[in-house]
């Protein structure tokens, strides 16, 4: 899918399922679909802002910014088969809020399933994505600094306002974040992605202030956050988190 604002890919087994939805071709469904979504419990939240943060560098940032509930409202579970699998996120209701924490890899094949169910659960007005990717993907003058980047992408309709940086023309997005715009998208959806390009794969301290502007910004102003204090202190607990690159030879 290609718009004036750039570009994402959902890749192959997305635009097999969404023409598959179409078409309602009942027995091609039951060859591509690999596992099975429940939503615990079954009544659907509601909202008027809806947050997603996917992978390590993003769902660590808001375990360090954001003053999450510690018991969460709703988990989605993935059966594969008739078995439960320990891949599982959650969604904490906060206030006018819901957050999902998705810390595991979705497989390419499985994000047409995912993006529908869950976003079936919840009764919203917005989206914010937010999410991360190596740099080495990126295409900008800013990918020889060693700095992370911070970029956004939103659907045609959307009023969201950002002071963060467009994503340059011609870069890639795909996998389960591009499917959650793809799905916004389709259905007019007000919806924002902010996405990060990291140095290394090791989620360090850098890596979670890169996220940091989009605090600014009003969609994420309403989340709770730790005072000056607590923050100090989660950080100087914080080691990072993955396996740092000087040390993948050693």
């Amino acid at each position: 899918m290609t718009l004036p604002f750039g570009v994402w890919d959902v890749g192959q087994s997305f635009n097999e399922a969404v023409d598959l939805e179409e078409e309602e071709n009942e027995q091609y469904e039951e060859e591509i679909k690999t596992i099975k979504i429940t939503i615990v419990p079954k009544s659907r939240l509601s909202c008027s802002l809806f947050i997603i943060s996917f992978g390590t560098a993003a769902t660590t940032f808001i375990d360090m910014y954001v003053n999450v509930p510690e018991k969460p409202t709703a988990e989605v579970q993935i059966f594969k088969g008739t078995v439960k699998t320990r891949e599982t996120c959650f969604l904490y209701q906060i206030d006018s809020i819901v957050l999902c924490q998705c810390k595991i890899k979705v497989a390419p094949e499985d994000s047409f399933d995912w993006t529908k169910e869950v976003m079936a659960c919840v009764l919203f007005d917005q989206v914010i994505i937010l999410t991360s990717y190596p740099k080495y993907s990126l295409k900008s003058d800013f990918k020889n600094t060693s700095e992370d980047v911070l970029r956004y992408l939103k659907t045609s309709n959307s009023k969201f306002a950002t002071n963060v940086q467009m994503l340059e023309k011609d870069n890639l997005i795909q996998g389960l974040p591009a499917a959650i715009l793809s799905y916004c998208e389709f259905h007019c959806i007000d919806a924002l992605m902010y996405v990060t390009y990291g140095e290394s794969h090791f989620v360090d301290v850098f890596s979670l202030k890169a996220f940091e502007p989009v605090l600014q910004d009003n969609g994420m102003k309403s989340l709770p956050r730790f005072t000056t204090f607590e923050m100090t202190k989660k950080f100087k607990l914080f080691d990072g988190i993955g396996v740092a690159d000087k040390n993948l030879y050693i």
